[in-house]
C-alpha cells in the first residue's frame, strides 16, 4: 500500500510546484483580477530596486500607465509601496528676515511658464499674456455630491468644523466639501521617490507647488505622478480612484532659478476622479492678509495615508509669499490654502516653516483660466 501511495504522492508534489507556473494570471487567483503578466514583470522591477528609489531607466512613462490602468490590486498595492517608502522635498526655507514677507507695494511681471509634456517629454514655453484680467470667481461646487462613490458612511455637510483646532487629521476627507478634492501625489525626481500634495482646480487639472514638479538645480522634471484624491488609511482607500499625469506646468521664475515666489504648479491628470472641487479666491495684489486664520492641507510624508489640516494665524504678507504661526508637515506642500471665513481656496503650501504662496490676482486668473 506504501509503495502505491509514493508515486501518487509525487505526483501531487509536483501539481502543487508545477500547476501555477502553468496558469494565466487570471486562473491562479479567482479572487483576484486579471493582470497581464508583462504588467506583472513591471511591477516587479520596482519592488526589486532600493525602498525610497524608483527604476527610472526600467520603467517608462508608458509602462507605469499600465500599471495604473491595469495593474489592479497588484498595481494600488505597488503605489501606496511607493509613498510609505517615500522621501519629501526638503526645499530650503527662505530666512526669517527674507523682506519678500513685508514688502506688498512692488510690481510684479509675470513670466512666461513652462510646459512638460509627460508623454513626449518635450518642454515648451507658454505665453501668458492672455493672463492679465482679472476672471469673475466661479460659483461654488462645494454642494455637488455623487452618492453611488461615497462609502457607506453618510455626508455630514455640518461636520465641516467653523473654529478649525490648530492640527488635526481628517479620516473620512472624502465626505466633506472642504477636504475631498485634495489629492495625495507620489512622483519620482532623479531616481528617487517623494510624496506632495495638491489640489482640484478642474476637471482633469490640479494645482500644485513647483518644486513637486520640476527641480531648476538639475532641470529635471516629475515623472510617474501618481494622484490619489481623498486618500485614507481605511478601506475604500481610494474612494474616487487614482488618475497619473500627462502634462505638467511651472511658473517660469521658479524654472529659470528656483524663485519662490513663482513656485506654483498645475498637472493635467488623465481622468476626472473626484467630481467637484472647491472655489478659487484671489486676494488681490497688495491687500494684507495679517492676523486672518487660514487651514493649509495636505499629506506629510510621516503619514502618507492621512490628510493633516493645520490651523494658523497670519503674521507676514508679502505680494505673493505668507507666513503663519504653524509648521506645515514635509509632503503638505502643494496642497491648498483655505480662508477660515468662507473656505475657499487662497493660496498653495509651500514650506515646512508655514510658508504658502497666495493668490494674487495672477496666479488667481492662471488656475480659474484650467477651470
Amino acid at each position: 500500500m506504501k509503495r502505491r501511495l509514493k508515486p501518487l504522492f509525487c505526483l501531487l508534489i509536483a501539481a502543487v510546484f508545477l500547476l501555477p507556473a502553468a496558469m494565466s494570471p487570471s486562473v491562479v487567483s479567482s479572487n483576484a483580477e486579471a493582470v497581464p503578466r508583462d504588467v506583472l514583470d513591471i511591477i516587479d522591477k520596482v519592488y526589486a530596486a532600493e525602498p525610497g528609489t524608483f527604476p527610472e531607466d526600467e520603467v517608462s512613462e508608458e509602462d507605469w500607465r499600465r500599471v495604473i490602468n491595469e495593474g489592479g490590486q497588484a498595481g494600488a498595492d505597488l503605489v501606496d509601496y511607493l509613498a510609505r517608502n517615500a522621501s519629501v522635498r526638503e526645499i530650503e526655507s527662505l530666512d526669517e528676515n527674507d523682506e519678500r514677507f513685508d514688502d506688498l507695494d512692488s510690481d510684479y511681471t509675470p513670466s512666461d511658464s513652462v510646459s512638460y509634456d509627460c508623454i513626449t517629454q518635450t518642454e515648451a514655453a507658454v505665453d501668458n499674456s492672455e493672463i492679465t484680467r482679472r476672471t469673475e470667481e466661479s460659483q461654488s461646487r462645494n454642494d455637488n455630491f455623487e452618492t453611488d462613490k461615497q462609502t457607506s458612511i453618510s455626508i455630514n455637510e455640518d461636520y465641516i468644523p467653523k473654529a478649525w483646532p490648530d492640527y488635526w487629521h481628517e479620516e473620512n476627507p472624502q465626505i466633506y466639501s472642504n477636504t475631498r478634492s485634495t489629492f495625495r501625489l507620489t512622483y519620482s525626481i532623479n531616481g528617487k521617490q517623494y510624496i506632495g500634495s495638491a489640489f482640484k482646480i478642474g476637471p482633469y487639472h490640479l494645482g500644485t507647488a513647483g518644486h513637486n514638479l520640476y527641480e531648476p538645480s538639475s532641470g529635471e522634471w516629475a515623472g510617474r505622478i501618481t494622484a490619489i484624491p481623498s486618500c485614507r488609511s481605511a478601506s475604500p482607500q481610494r474612494p474616487y480612484g487614482t488618475a497619473y499625469s500627462e502634462y505638467m506646468e511651472v511658473g517660469g521664475y521658479w524654472y529659470n532659478s528656483g524663485d519662490a515666489t513663482d513656485d506654483w504648479g498645475v498637472i493635467e491628470v488623465d481622468r476626472n476622479t473626484v467630481p467637484d472641487q472647491m472655489t478659487l479666491m484671489s486676494v488681490g495684489d497688495n491687500t494684507s492678509l495679517n492676523g486672518q486664520f487660514v487651514r493649509g492641507q495636505g499629506y506629510p510624508g510621516d503619514m502618507w495615508d492621512t490628510m493633516w489640516l493645520v490651523r494658523g494665524k497670519v503674521t507676514r504678507t508679502g505680494r505673493r509669499l505668507v507666513r503663519v504661526d504653524r509648521v506645515y508637515g514635509y509632503g503638505m506642500s502643494g496642497g491648498p490654502v483655505l480662508n477660515a471665513d468662507e473656505n475657499r481656496i487662497i493660496g498653495i503650501v509651500r514650506g515646512d516653516t508655514g510658508e504658502f504662496v497666495k493668490f494674487d490676482n495672477w496666479i488667481y486668473n492662471k488656475m480659474n483660466s484650467y477651470r
